[in-house]
C-alpha cells in the first residue's frame, strides 16, 4: 500500500484492506494488513478491532497452517 501525507488515513485503510482481504480468502494479506496497522498506529481508534481479527486469524489458521 502507498504511504501519502494524510497518516489520518492510514489506519482506516489498513483495517479495510486487511477486512477485503478477509473477504477473499486471503488470509496471509489479511493478517499482513492488520500486523501493519498495529505496528504504525498502535493507538489508532482501528487498533483494538485490527488486533482482534488478527487474533481470530491466528487461532483459526496458525502461522504454520494457513491455507
Amino acid at each position: 500500500m502507498l504511504q501519502y501525507d494524510y497518516p489520518e488515513w492510514q489506519a482506516p485503510a489498513w483495517l479495510l484492506a486487511g477486512k477485503c482481504d478477509e473477504a477473499l480468502k486471503r488470509w496471509n494479506g489479511a493478517k499482513k494488513s492488520y500486523q501493519k496497522l498495529i505496528a504504525e498506529h498502535p493507538e489508532s481508534e482501528y487498533a483494538g478491532e485490527a488486533r482482534e481479527r488478527l487474533e481470530d486469524l491466528e487461532r483459526r489458521f496458525p502461522s504454520n497452517t494457513t491455507p
